[in-house]
C-alpha cells in the first residue's frame, strides 16, 4: 500500500487515522514503513489513533511524499 502526503507537515511527523490498530483495513499486521527517494529506516508505530510515522529531517523533496506500507508475510 501507498500513502501520499501532499504537504510536508511542519513536525516531522504524520499520522495516517485511516489505518489505526482498531479499524483493521489491512487483514495482515504492518512490517515495514519506507519513505520512497530516502535513505534508512523510519520509526513508526500503529495505535488506535493511526499509523504514526516520524519522517527524516532531510526530505526527498519540498512538496508531496509517498510512504510505501508492508504487511507482514
Amino acid at each position: 500500500m501507498y500513502a501520499t502526503v501532499l504537504a510536508m507537515p511542519e513536525k516531522d511527523e504524520v499520522t495516517i487515522q485511516s489505518l489505526a490498530s482498531s479499524l483493521r483495513l489491512f487483514t495482515k499486521p504492518i512490517d515495514k514503513v519506507e519513505l520512497l527517494g530516502a535513505k534508512g529506516e523510519l520509526k513508526w508505530s500503529q495505535t488506535v489513533r493511526g499509523l504514526k510515522v516520524k519522517l527524516p529531517a532531510e526530505k526527498p523533496c519540498e512538496y508531496a511524499c509517498v510512504l510505501k506500507i508492508t504487511p507482514k508475510k
